[in-house]
């Protein structure tokens, strides 16, 4: 046996699966609703989707839900329409870190023993409510892991979420005005909006050393072309034709 940091006694010994006291088990559930209807008149689609995912590390994970309708419309025998629009919801909680010392994969690869125990996951806390600092003050050994020191203080108490809406829809109206002319003209929208809150914990028992964040960015796309083409038959022999003439338009604003 030997003693810990911590001042207790414990075998010295390898620790089976101890990797496994970072995670969680993982799972991902996903509905979906639809609806449609086709005759003479065209044909309508509304479908809705609902995604939610608890990630495999803890206090992290996302969800998802989506409308979406679509139709293609006969207004008339020379006239069709076809509109298409969608709403997405996207919420994100806690990106895991990858490559810095807040990383749980970066501790397992580099800093990681075969015989560690993680009861750092019970006191990361101190009794006041202020941040462990795994340092001599606290305890009668020195911090075997002092690079990794934040690991379960930045999973549980500082907190980042993302908010993601978007609306994106297009018309397209199509005509054949005559025999040997058509006329296409599509509109299009896309906007998005992204919203970012990060919660960190007072590191301190009187409450002064947190920290809030509040960032939003917004972005908007709108498309629109209009196309004729003529097309001749038999033009000259074992000869057809065609023509089209269009114009197009993008404006984009992010702000």
């Amino acid at each position: 046996p030997v003693v810990w940091w911590d001042g207790v006694t414990r075998p010295y010994s390898a620790t089976a699966d101890a990797n496994k006291s970072f995670f969680q088990t993982g799972n991902t559930t996903e509905h979906n609703l639809s609806f449609s209807k086709a005759g003479d008149f065209g044909s309508v689609r509304v479908s809705m989707n609902r995604t939610d995912n608890n990630a495999i590390v803890p206090n992290s994970g996302f969800d998802k839900t989506s409308f979406n309708i679509g139709s293609n419309l006969n207004l008339s025998k020379k006239m069709k329409v076809e509109a298409v629009a969608g709403y997405n919801r996207y919420n994100r909680k806690n990106t895991p870190s990858m490559g810095d010392n807040n990383s749980i994969g970066k501790f397992l690869t580099y800093g990681f023993p075969a015989d560690y125990i993680n009861i750092e996951k019970d006191v990361y806390v101190m009794p006041d409510g202020s941040k462990n600092k795994f340092d001599n003050n606290t305890y009668p050994m020195s911090y075997p892991y002092s690079s990794y020191t934040n690991l379960n203080w930045h999973t549980y108490e500082q907190n980042t979420t993302l908010q993601r809406d978007q609306l994106a829809g297009s018309i397209k109206l199509s005509a054949d005005v005559t025999p040997w002319l058509n006329l296409m003209g599509r509109s299009g929208v896309d906007f998005s909006s992204n919203k970012f809150e990060t919660k960190n914990r007072p590191e301190d028992a009187a409450g002064y050393q947190g920290q809030y964040g509040f960032e939003m960015n917004k972005d908007y796309t709108v498309t629109a072309e209009a196309l004729a083409t003529a097309h001749k038959s038999d033009l000259f022999k074992d000869f057809d034709a065609s023509l089209s003439v269009g114009t197009s338009t993008w404006y984009n604003k992010f702000e």
